[in-house]
C-alpha cells in the first residue's frame, strides 16, 4: 500500500512539473489526432466498456502501432533541424503524454477488472508514470538548451 501511494504521490508532482513548464511552440490538438492515437483511445474506451481478451489484444495492438508512429517521428526529429525539429520534438512530447495517458487509463481497467493482479496493473501504472516523467525531464532539459 505504502508504494501505491508513494507511486500516487510521484504522479502527482509529474502532473504539477508537466503543466508548469513552457514549450517554446505548442502542439495543437488536432496535430495529436492521427490514426494511431484515435485507434488507442477506441481500443481502450472499448475495454474500459468491456473489459475482455479480445479488446485487451486489440488495445496492445493499438499500443504498438502508436510505438511505431512515436518511432518514426524520433528518427525524424533526430534527421532533421531547425523548425521542423522543434515541430516533431513537441509532436513526440506529446505523443508520449498520451501515451502514458491511455496506458494508466488500461491499468486502471485492467485492475477494476480484475483481468490482471494489483501487482501487474502497479507495475503498469509505475511504466506509466516513468515514462511521463522520463518526457518531462526531457521537456526541462530542451527548455534549458
Amino acid at each position: 500500500m505504502k508504494r501505491f501511494l508513494s507511486l500516487t504521490a510521484i504522479v502527482a508532482l509529474s502532473a504539477l512539473a508537466a503543466c508548469d513548464r513552457e514549450e517554446p511552440e505548442a502542439t495543437s490538438p488536432t496535430a495529436l489526432q492521427t490514426a494511431e492515437t484515435s485507434g488507442v483511445a477506441e481500443a481502450v474506451d472499448a475495454y474500459v466498456q468491456s473489459p475482455s481478451e479480445a479488446n485487451a489484444a486489440a488495445a496492445d495492438r493499438a499500443f504498438a502501432g502508436l510505438d511505431r508512429e512515436i518511432a518514426e517521428l524520433e528518427q525524424r526529429a533526430a534527421e532533421t533541424s531547425g523548425k521542423a525539429q522543434t515541430e516533431a520534438r513537441a509532436k513526440v512530447s506529446d505523443l508520449h503524454s498520451f501515451r502514458a495517458q491511455q496506458s494508466a487509463r488500461m491499468a486502471e481497467a485492467r485492475a477494476g477488472a480484475g483481468a490482471r493482479s494489483v501487482g501487474d496493473a502497479v507495475r503498469d501504472a509505475g511504466q506509466a508514470v516513468g515514462e511521463a516523467v522520463g518526457e518531462a525531464a526531457d521537456a526541462v532539459r530542451d527548455s534549458v538548451r
